[in-house]
């Protein structure tokens, strides 16, 4: 699972150097009266979420020794924990700003927020399918 683990991190890596610098490059050039300074922040802010989702689901899937149902309540389990994370962040950060910069943050943060949340998915789906078919060779 190391090796998973570091892939994950090496892919949301460049997720977050695409999320926070390219788009952020576009969003300031196209948008500029809607591109705030604290765009990149929101993508760092998920690769740090990403970071402490893998460790928290690699534990989930040492505890739950192998058994699939175990692992999918896991998974769920920590994007809930994400999810109400995410609402308390984006709440104090909207008291934090003016009403325009709260609506230009809240639709960058939950841009980001999807795009993270499928490529997560994806990735886990993916690793969950790859240990249940090396678990049925064995």
């Amino acid at each position: 699972m190391k090796g998973s683990r570091r892939t994950y991190l090496v892919q949301t890596a460049f997720l977050t150097l695409v999320m926070g610098g390219v788009l952020g490059w576009a969003f300031a050039s196209w948008l500029p009266d809607r591109y705030f300074a604290g765009y990149p922040l929101i993508a760092v802010y998920f690769y740090v979420m990403g970071m402490l989702t893998t460790a928290m689901i690699e534990r989930g899937n040492r505890a739950s020794s192998g058994r699939p149902q175990r692992q999918v309540q896991a998974f769920l389990a920590v994007h809930v924990v994400r999810l109400l994370v995410s609402v308390i962040v984006m709440v104090a950060c909207c008291l934090l700003m003016s009403k325009e910069g709260a609506i230009a943050f809240l639709c960058a943060f939950m841009l980001n927020y999807i795009v993270y949340m499928v490529y997560d998915s994806c990735y886990f789906a993916r690793q969950a399918k790859k240990q249940v078919s090396e678990n049925k060779k064995v």
